[in-house]
């Protein structure tokens, strides 16, 4: 299981001498939104 932050688009693995390095990068932190009702 990843956490909900991980990117899982640009998930990169490599081995190297027998070892499998993986990388899963945080996705970007999106900002709040104002939405604006009225009438």
């Amino acid at each position: 299981m990843l956490p909900s932050n991980s990117d899982t688009g640009h998930v990169s693995a490599e081995p190297t001498n027998g070892v499998l390095t993986i990388r899963v990068p945080k996705a970007e932190k999106t900002g709040s939104r104002r939405i604006e009702i009225g009438g």
